[in-house]
């Protein structure tokens, strides 16, 4: 004869298997889509392939931050991202030979695509700017006589809108910031594809051979060409 379940005992055992069901909804729909943004960065990202002769310095990894500094996007006016944020960085490669250059990119997933193009156009944007300016004064307080100037850059490579930063640092008592060519610098450039942020990070030494403060290199133009090509093609 088969053994009855009491009523009350069977209402607990709906109830546990409710709970391991929702729960286990719950991860699977959190997890599927990292699971797909780790693979489209992996797709997407840098590679010691693409940059012969620079070196592997660092390996980074997974992030929970934005492009931009907290600090950042906390001032009032500066880029926000709405909801959960999960970043993948390359490595971080270098090219020790004059001029050193320094190269690194990153995946971003955002809540939506209509968050990626706000963020980007905030970041670029005259207020954003000023809340970046903000973050890097504050940065350097301990530091004399340096002056900082960043300066915005627009471009597009096949077909999409490429907008950035450029930082430039100059030591006042060298006389190195009336020179019109930029000695050094450093660059943030984004371009969206669908709910990702694409960052192309490069950091330019001394004597590199940028024409203008607001000109790319020919590298930097490889580079984001070679991340938007990925992009479209694993685009999910």
């Amino acid at each position: 004869m088969p053994r009855v379940i009491p009523s009350s005992r069977l209402a607990q055992t709906c109830l546990v298997l409710a709970a391991a069901v929702t729960c286990m909804w719950a991860y699977t729909s959190k997890a599927a889509p990292l699971s797909e943004a780790r693979l489209f960065a992996g797709e997407v990202n840098l590679r010691a392939s693409d940059l012969p002769g620079f070196k592997t310095v660092l390996s980074l990894g997974e992030t929970r931050s934005g492009p931009l500094d907290s600090r950042v996007e906390a001032c009032d006016g500066g880029p926000i991202l709405e909801g959960a944020v999960h970043g993948f960085v390359s490595a971080l490669f270098e090219r020790q030979k004059v001029p050193v250059q320094t190269v690194l990119s990153a995946v971003y997933r955002v809540h939506d695509p209509s968050t990626a193009r706000r963020y980007i156009r905030a970041a670029s944007g005259r207020r954003g700017l000023r809340c970046i300016v903000h973050d890097e004064l504050a940065k350097s307080a301990g530091l004399p006589r340096l002056k900082i100037a960043l300066y915005s850059l627009r471009s597009s490579i096949g077909g999409a809108a490429i907008s950035g930063v450029r930082r430039v640092r100059c030591i006042d008592f060298l006389r190195t910031c009336e020179r019109r060519t930029p000695q050094g610098f450093q660059d943030r450039l984004w371009f969206v594809a669908g709910r990702y942020v694409v960052m192309l990070g490069f950091v330019a030494g001394p004597s590199n051979p940028a024409t203008a403060h607001h000109s790319l290199l020919p590298i930097e133009r490889r580079l984001l060409a070679l991340l938007h090509d990925r992009a479209q093609a694993h685009k999910p």
